[in-house]
């Protein structure tokens, strides 16, 4: 009953915990009728969303063909659109190009990404593609991992691998262990942000004009994510 509920007029709580009448003028009348006043909260809280569901179907709109859409179940919608949530490392086997890699780098590579939590095989994908989920295995574009040679006078083990996000390719040292492979792509794949940052670069360098153009420029510095 809605006095149970603490309410004694016709008036329901919203997801975010803000009170709203349900009906226009409720707030002033008791409550006469039990199933008057549950019909109108349960429609209150059904419709709360509505109006901004509506502009989101009109940004879906803006972009796709929304009447095939309806031809889905919502999971077949969601894995159309946004793929699969599981990164599937056999499906990953089968797109894989390893190249130049030498045979015990691509055996070690393989079980470095086996040892990943589903978090970090995620955050893998998202280093290497600038998103989070894989594709439809009908739409899976070719992932392709190159050897990184190095020409330096330091240890290959203290590089880092990068990633070309637009070209789904992972540059990879040749590690002397596994160990130290896992370590580094952790590493990676854990602190590079530059992929989810390109606006914030934008509205930096918009800042700079605005308010520093007495300051110098600056060198850039390494890192392990890359862009396309």
């Amino acid at each position: 009953a809605a006095a149970a509920a603490g309410f004694e007029r016709y008036v329901t709580t919203l997801s975010d915990g803000a009170m709203s009448e349900t009906h226009v003028g409720g707030g002033a009348q008791r409550i006469a009728s039990v199933q008057r006043y549950a019909a109108e909260a349960v429609r209150t809280r059904l419709y709360e969303s509505a109006l901004p569901l509506r502009a989101l179907a009109c940004g879906l709109a803006s972009v796709l063909p929304v009447g095939p859409l309806r031809l889905f179940t919502a999971r077949e919608a969601e894995l159309l659109l946004c793929g699969t949530h599981e990164v599937n490392l056999r499906l990953f086997k089968r797109h894989t190009d390893l190249g130049d890699c030498p045979s015990k780098m691509q055996a070690m590579f393989w079980r470095v990404l086996e040892s990943f939590s589903h978090a970090e095989r995620r955050q893998f994908v998202a280093f290497v593609s600038g998103q989070s989920r894989l594709p439809n295995p009908e739409d899976f574009p070719r992932f392709s991992v190159s050897r990184y040679y190095h020409y330096g006078s330091g240890d290959v083990d203290d590089v880092l691998p990068t990633s070309a996000t637009c070209d789904f390719r992972l540059t990879l040292p040749q590690y002397s262990t596994e160990a130290i492979m896992r370590e580094r792509l952790l590493f990676a794949i854990t602190h590079c942000a530059a992929i989810d940052t390109d606006y914030d670069d934008i509205e930096e360098a918009e800042s700079a004009d605005v308010s520093g153009e007495s300051l110098g420029g600056g060198g850039g510095g390494g890192g392990g994510g890359g862009g396309g």
